[in-house]
């Protein structure tokens, strides 16, 4: 027999089923969630997502803006737009416990899509940029902070000149995507001990490499995998709403 549990979200005007199922002597279960943001809060769903290791995991987010929805440790990130939901799937492998945090605004970029690669020229006439990379461990396990110091690069919108080009810096541990930023500062947390690779590589607004690149290495001695801490990328910048909690099966 299958046990069927059922609770209804409604996000917007828009009406989301939740369903959980858990099949009698199975060891795995599938576990869903509704969650519903406003002005940057959670206002229905739960703060805290129990799950146990290896149940297959869906997360719903409806916003009311334009947020960047992140959960952090399985360093899952997407996009949530009004009538637009964002839909995390997973396997909870790792145990610990996850904060999921929010942030709004023009850096509310999607990191898949950004993730494929493309390229454009500088446009003719314009002074070359350059860009240089200074990394060094924070004071939290697994923490990496990351400072860009620019030459001929206007991080935002819009450039300070025409003579400029404009756009925002991605960064990059050992070749995967971390974050896409409009300011000089970032920090992203690992969640184990070793050596990384760091790149920063400059963007127009459309995510497409200029070719101005900058690389470097750093030694983590302590990872954040399973201290159950704030793992947080940018506490300034992001919204912890609450915590996905993996117990051990």
């Amino acid at each position: 027999m299958r046990n069927l549990n059922r609770t209804v979200y409604l996000f917007f005007g828009m009406l989301v089923v939740v369903v959980g199922m858990a099949c009698e002597g199975a060891k795995v279960q599938e576990r869903l969630f509704g969650l519903e943001i406003r002005e940057q809060a959670l206002i229905q769903g739960e703060s805290v997502l129990r799950v146990n290791q290896d149940d297959t995991v869906t997360i719903v987010v409806a916003a009311d803006e334009h947020v960047f929805f992140h959960l952090h440790g399985y360093d899952i990130t997407k996009e949530a737009k009004p009538g637009s939901p964002a839909t995390l799937e997973f396997a909870a492998t790792a145990t610990g416990s996850f904060p999921f945090t929010i942030h709004a605004g023009e850096e509310a970029h999607d990191h898949d899509a950004a993730s494929e690669s493309c390229e454009t020229a500088l446009p003719s006439g314009v002074p070359v940029p350059t860009i240089q990379l200074t990394v060094s461990a924070g004071e939290k396990p697994g923490e990496i902070h990351a400072t860009v110091d620019l030459e001929n690069f206007t991080l935002g919108s819009a450039p300070e000149s025409p003579e400029l080009v404009h756009g925002h810096w991605h960064l990059f541990l050992d070749g995967e995507l971390k974050g896409m930023y409009e300011h000089p500062e970032a920090t992203v947390v690992v969640g184990d001990a070793g050596e990384y690779q760091v790149m920063a590589t400059l963007t127009n607004s459309q995510h497409c490499s200029y070719g101005v690149n900058t690389m470097t290495t750093i030694v983590v001695e302590e990872g954040a995998s399973g201290m159950g801490m704030d793992m947080s990328m940018e506490e300034k910048d992001e919204v912890e709403l609450g915590r996905l909690e993996v117990q051990p099966r």
